[in-house]
């Protein structure tokens, strides 16, 4: 037995070197096609081997038998602060320059992989934890200085997709699976009635911004992208979960929380790319674009019809004898006609006082200018007219 380690441990130990240097050319192939520089992707490198390592500890703990109570404690200690050390890395990177695409999707793996298995889970709850001031001991903050872990997680779920688009390159269509059943979990887990109210208007709408990112990628995703596109399965899966998202947001009250220009910028991403979506998600892309502002389509509906019907109503009552007299009729009620027709008369003399007010005065005349006939006396010499025929 022994000597068969050995002899495994010889060739390992052969075989190293060869490997680090098909993986080392692997990589410089794999930098030259990226956007990234190179110092970002080192980053990259060594926050998702740390977030890798965390995850295998998280399923070590899973596997452990009730029996060893002291290891899966201190390993559930260790999950508690997963996502807070994840994101607080994260941090550090943006404030360094070191932030990428790259990184921000491997946040955004992790975060949808715990809300896709508990919203409320001990990284979840991790991700509102404080650090005291005089130790290094984690403790969780005040409820009344904290959002609702599924608010929270929503927020930085929209934050890490944002981040996770680039800017030369396809979207990650590879994080959709995931992506589309974090967004359900928050939204469509069967009698999570506590989560629809810890969510609230606020967590809604942050579902809806990131919905519509997992849309505009679906939307994108076409067969040409053979190398991170989707399969047919997973893109049926994916559009599934999507149109039940979109359905249970037309239902929420997600729409009426948009402010007048978030919602015109949601409506204009969304028209843009609607076209493209599959069969299975736009006819609830379209109900939840048809919603509006107010949050109710016969709302909207509504406010049109008293718009249209007010215009009709004034053209109306300027066409009639209350206006120019051109119909033969009075809309004005007879009641009210001396009234109206007061104020009318009030308001046409204040506008001419107005006018007359401001009228520019007229040019002074322009002075005469006298031909100084005394001063031409001296040219007109000529012979004088006596009267008696002499001169």
């Amino acid at each position: 037995m022994f000597r068969s380690l050995g002899r495994s441990l010889q060739l390992l130990q052969r075989a190293s070197g060869s490997a680090i240097i098909f993986g080392a050319g692997y990589g410089c192939c794999w930098a030259q096609g990226r956007e990234e520089s190179v110092e970002k992707l080192a980053t990259w490198g060594a926050a998702a081997s740390f977030a890798y390592s965390l995850r295998g500890l998280r399923y070590l703990s899973r596997a452990l038998p009730n029996e060893a109570e002291w290891p899966r404690q201190k390993l559930q200690e260790v999950e508690t602060m997963e996502l807070h050390w994840l994101c607080g890395l994260i941090d550090h990177c943006k404030e360094n320059g070191l932030d990428s695409p790259i990184l921000q999707q491997l946040l955004l793996f992790m975060l949808c992989e715990h809300a896709e298995a508990d919203p409320y889970g001990l990284a979840v709850q991790g991700l509102q934890r404080g650090k005291s001031s005089s130790r290094t001991k984690w403790l969780p903050l005040s409820t009344s200085f904290s959002r609702p872990l599924p608010q929270e997680l929503a927020q930085r779920i929209e934050d890490a997709a944002k981040g996770s688009e680039p800017t030369d390159s396809p979207p990650p269509s590879h994080l959709l699976p995931i992506f589309s059943s974090a967004l359900a979990s928050l939204l469509t887990v069967p009698g999570s009635k506590k989560l629809r109210e810890d969510l609230g208007p606020k967590g809604a709408l942050q579902v809806a911004k990131s919905a519509v990112i997992a849309t505009s990628w679906i939307a994108s995703d076409t067969p040409g992208q053979a190398r991170q596109g989707l399969q047919p399965e997973e893109k049926d899966q994916v559009s599934s979960e999507l149109s039940t998202v979109w359905k249970a947001l037309c239902k929420s009250t997600a729409a009426g929380a948009h402010r007048p220009s978030e919602w015109r910028q949601l409506q204009a991403r969304l028209d843009g790319f609607k076209d493209q979506l599959p069969k299975e998600v736009r006819p609830s892309v379209e109900a939840f674009a048809m919603k509006g502002v107010g949050g109710s389509g016969q709302v909207r509906r509504l406010l049109d019809c008293l718009s249209w019907a007010a215009l009709g109503f004034f053209f109306l009552a300027l066409s009639s004898e209350d206006g120019l007299g051109l119909v033969r009729f009075h809309v004005v009620p007879q009641a009210w006609q001396s009234m109206v027709k007061d104020m009318l008369q009030q308001r046409a003399l204040r506008v001419e006082e107005l006018l007359a007010k401001h009228d520019l005065p007229p040019p002074p005349p322009e002075p005469v200018q006298s031909i100084g006939w005394d001063s031409m006396t001296e040219y007109l010499q000529g012979p004088l007219f006596r009267g008696n025929g002499q001169t």
